[in-house]
């Protein structure tokens, strides 16, 4: 999940955070978290048609690398979340703890023209921590920076991209599983609880359809 970025595309600068501030506009707990777990934050690389000679693509017009120094342990999902917000493009974290490296990204596209802000997913997905001398891989080849953002991430969702599937609907499809695992765990709690025979055909039905949906949306 380390990645071997090309020299053309590097930034290297801390991002303040106060930009972080500036344009996420966040709360004071979240302020404060952000303060309470972030040593630095490093702009590593840029990954653009000008430093990577990469076209553009619809959803995709810049990626950017921020290499994240936590204070603690991890960093949390909240933080994660107001970096991104601050930042317009898709971005890829690379944390550096005590453990090593650990790669963290939502789904995002681009804001296009017109549009406020990006479309991102509600999930952060993250690789297993790696050791802090891990070898860096070559980076994918793709045609554009569409398909090489989708090739650096695909290998981190929990569910592999069906045929034809973007790496933006796998994303929605991996919400909508974790959405009907949480559905199915608490129908199987009411099960256990539940003593009227009437309610338990009825909650065994429901039961069966949301599993059924979970299948499907599995399906390959």
């Amino acid at each position: 999940m380390l990645f071997d970025y090309p020299q053309s595309t590097y930034f290297g600068r801390v991002l303040p955070k106060t930009k972080i501030y500036q344009y996420a506009k966040p709360k004071t707990v979240l302020r404060q978290a952000l303060v309470d777990e972030v040593d630095r934050i490093i702009w590593r690389h840029k990954l653009s048609p000008d430093t990577l000679n990469l076209p553009a693509s619809r959803q995709v017009s810049e990626v950017q690398i921020l290499e994240l120094h936590p204070k603690g342990a991890e960093v949390s999902e909240a933080v994660l979340a107001c970096i991104d917000k601050a930042v317009r493009f898709p971005l890829i974290f690379e944390v550096r703890g005590a453990r090593g490296w650990q790669v963290i990204a939502g789904i995002k596209s681009t804001a296009g023209v017109g549009e406020t802000k990006p479309k991102a997913s509600a999930i952060y997905y993250q690789s297993g921590w790696l050791a802090a001398d891990a070898q860096r891989q070559p980076l994918p080849v793709a045609v554009n920076l569409g398909g090489l953002y989708q090739q650096l991430l695909a290998p981190m969702l929990p569910e592999p991209l069906q045929s034809g599937e973007t790496l933006w609907q796998a994303a929605e499809r991996c919400e909508q599983i974790a959405a009907l695992e949480r559905q199915i765990e608490r129908l199987q709690g009411q099960l256990q609880r539940q003593v009227q025979f009437n309610r338990k055909v009825e909650l065994n039905r429901e039961l069966r359809a949301r599993r059924q949906s979970l299948m499907a949306l599995r399906a390959t």
